[in-house]
């Protein structure tokens, strides 16, 4: 990881919290948004009607939470949660998923310590991101 890479973390989390949005990306991976200005709930409900959709409920989370993602067409799909350092913490999802399948998958974060993370979703070239806050 590079000196960029950690400014622009900081940055984007700074402007998800600066807009009360959901951070779309981090460091270098590549995201559905080319530019955190684009983020509004007008862009965001795109992203759903578009065939990409990432949830999860309670937020912040206790121990236990529901992540529910769906995809617009058959693709490999993959759920990834990273820490606010953007380290890979757990893959929860590895798998084919048909078109408008809606998957739920309970996401223990017990063994996680306070703080922020985020959930990538990826199904085939699209990608979708939101915060996780755990509260103990």
């Amino acid at each position: 990881i590079s000196i960029s890479d950690i400014n622009a973390a900081v940055d984007a989390i700074n402007n998800g919290f600066d807009q009360c949005r959901i951070i779309v990306g981090f460091g270098t991976c590549p995201t559905t948004r080319s530019d955190m200005s684009e983020m509004n709930d007008e862009n965001l409900m795109n992203d759903a009607l578009n065939g990409i959709a990432l949830v999860t409920y309670p937020n912040p989370v206790g121990d236990v939470a529901t992540i529910s993602f769906t995809s617009e067409s058959d693709n490999s799909a993959r759920v990834e949660i990273f820490s606010s350092r953007g380290e890979l913490v757990t893959t929860i999802f590895n798998g084919e998923m048909k078109a408008g399948e809606n998957r739920q998958i309970q996401f223990d974060a017990s063994s996680l310590a306070s703080g922020m993370y985020f959930c990538r979703f990826t199904a085939g070239e699209k990608i979708s991101y939101n915060k996780i806050i755990v509260n103990r």
